[in-house]
């Protein structure tokens, strides 16, 4: 146990000595500096509000697979929070809104939930 909890010590101060914790996220036209909390679309920073920093971050994260509006309505809002399924439908079209013309970067799966492209 004790060798286990060195190296997980060891890789984690390594991480803030290389700045590697700083997370980026990349998907075609859209850059996720999950630390500065700002979007890039086309290499211009976009104001995205909190739950669509969110949603738009766990697709990013997620890209290619099918994301039901379940699993973003607990992954993101939690289970103390009563949400309907329609606010994800919401923060979806705010988000394809910002995206403008590659608003088809993410797929509706009817009946299911939503899925960004995979590039």
């Amino acid at each position: 146990m004790a060798r286990i909890k060195l190296t997980l010590r060891k890789k984690s101060s390594s991480k803030e000595e290389n700045g590697t914790d700083t997370e980026i996220l990349r998907h075609g036209i859209i850059e996720i500096n999950r630390s500065h909390y700002k979007v890039y679309i086309n290499k211009k920073e976009t104001f995205f509000p909190k739950k669509e920093f969110e949603v738009l971050t766990f697709l990013v994260r997620n890209a290619g697979k099918v994301v039901t509006r379940e699993t973003l309505l607990s992954q993101i809002w939690g289970s103390n929070v009563y949400v309907i399924d329609r606010t994800i439908d919401v923060h979806i079209r705010k988000i394809r809104e910002k995206l403008g013309t590659n608003a088809d970067y993410i797929d509706t799966i009817k009946g299911v939930g939503y899925r960004l492209k995979e590039l």
